[in-house]
């Protein structure tokens, strides 16, 4: 499997584990779950953004407040994007570089395969705050290993 591949994969596993997520937290309406869930959403919209518009994040919070609703909202307009975007990605295209400043303003220079990869692991990372904000509040966490998602498709 070669790159390009892969990452498609792991782009239909974080759509799938972020669908899965965002039904949990419907059903349980978990404020901390929800947070955690927007910064995921909040990060990978950006990410899309400095990549598509060089859009500089300089001071940016991405630990804003959110609903379960505004989660949906912006889980379906990153949908939207990423399919778009991840439906004309080449092997090439991801040797491309992007430019961009951080939160903190900090400019640096990574590859689309670095960003992606960055993005779905740290939207992993936090999935799993969520599960353990759901666990503290006695609600069940959606199940989004990576291997259940394999067995589902």
């Amino acid at each position: 499997m070669n790159t390009i591949e892969f990452l498609r994969q792991i782009y239909v596993y974080n759509a799938w584990a972020n669908e899965r997520e965002l039904g949990v937290l419907k059903e349980s309406n978990d404020a901390d779950g929800a947070r955690f869930f927007y910064h995921i959403l909040l990060a990978e919209k950006f990410w899309l953004k400095r990549i598509l518009e060089n859009a500089d994040t300089t001071g940016y919070n991405f630990w804003l407040e959110a609903t379960v609703e505004d989660c949906e909202k912006l889980l379906n307009e990153n949908k939207e994007a990423y399919n778009a975007f991840f439906a004309d990605l080449t092997e090439e295209k991801l040797e491309q570089t992007a430019n961009y400043k951080n939160s903190k303003g900090v400019e640096y220079t990574n590859t689309y395969r670095e960003i992606f990869t960055h993005v779905f692991f740290h939207s992993a990372y936090h999935r799993g705050q969520i599960t353990s904000a759901l666990r503290a509040g006695n609600a069940t966490p959606a199940y989004i290993d990576f291997i259940g998602f394999l067995r589902d498709i």
